[in-house]
């Protein structure tokens, strides 16, 4: 694999530019030699040391705090969650260093600036609206870290798909980046673990809304996975090109984090928030009960 993915990969909390400045820099050295190259691939048993010294400045110029719109669902001393608004980064990446999540959490919470990512231990793809959690102390970041690693916080999805899917189902199919395609996923035999349950809630004529579970938490995961099964999701322009016209306007993926469930980091109750669907899904479920489309053969 790639050293900065590696790198990325291995300490998450660290975004992949980060670390691309940092071997640019010449503070990577693998099997002895100093590297430069990002695109270096290493492997298991590669022995790799990082000045990671130089990383907190690297990572805090990515990006400045910001007055941006946000819908906070809850917050406490401890934690804030967010209802993200589908078009808005989750945080910094290749072209999108402004106007992200993490520039509207440091200027809601200066003191987040402390944190990796303003705090921000997950994230929701730019086109996917609903529930995203934050820390704002770096304990309780290590708690909502240590419960996404062991698969205990509860994420559910609503996604309207092309097709008919079966009741229900479990797609567990390994992912891993596309080769020769930026950005991409794809189903990888060598791949990481990838886990996703579904259940058909109602379904049209040509579409289908699904409720999803993640048991695991791989970038694209429902997205790539609903398209290996055959059944994309609606607008999604990376995924489902391959989907027919639509007969409603939907100009981005429809796919929302409905439900979120874990633990209090500091409290240790259960806390879980559900947010409706935004105004564009909820167009687009009421064009599907008031205008049936026509079956294709």
């Amino acid at each position: 694999m790639r050293l900065d993915k590696t790198l990325a990969e291995i300490f998450p909390s660290h975004p992949r530019t980060a670390w691309q400045r940092l071997i640019g820099d010449g503070a990577i050295v693998v099997n002895g030699e100093e590297c430069r190259r990002t695109s270096r691939r290493v492997a298991r048993g590669d022995d790799i040391v990082a000045n990671i010294a130089m990383l907190p400045q690297i990572h805090l110029d990515e990006c400045d705090a910001e007055d941006l719109p946000i819908q906070i669902v809850y917050e406490d001393a401890d934690i804030i969650v967010i209802n993200k608004a589908a078009g808005m980064v989750s945080h910094p990446g290749h072209g999108n260093r402004n106007g992200t999540l993490q520039s509207a959490l440091l200027f809601h919470h200066p003191p987040t600036a402390a944190l990796p990512r303003a705090g921000i231990v997950h994230r929701l793809d730019k086109e996917t609206s609903g529930l995203l959690v934050a820390a704002k102390t770096e304990k309780a970041r290590q708690s909502l870290i240590a419960q996404f690693k062991a698969r205990t916080v509860r994420r559910e999805y609503l996604a309207l798909v092309h097709g008919k899917p079966a009741a229900t189902g479990v797609i567990n199919r390994p992912l891993a980046s596309k080769r020769h395609v930026a950005g991409k996923m794809a189903v990888v035999h060598e791949g990481k673990e990838a886990i996703t349950r579904y259940a058909v809630l109602q379904g049209w004529s040509g579409f289908s809304l699904l409720r999803c579970w993640l048991e695991t938490g791989r970038t694209h995961q429902i997205r790539v996975h609903l398209e290996y099964a055959g059944h994309p999701i609606v607008g999604d322009s990376m995924y489902s090109l391959r989907a027919r016209p639509l007969p409603f306007e939907m100009p981005r993926q429809a796919l929302h984090a409905e439900v979120l469930r874990l633990i209090h980091p500091k409290s240790g109750e259960e806390k879980q928030w559900r947010i409706e669907l935004p105004t564009d899904f909820q167009n687009v479920l009421q064009y599907l009960e008031e205008h049936p489309v026509p079956v294709h053969n």
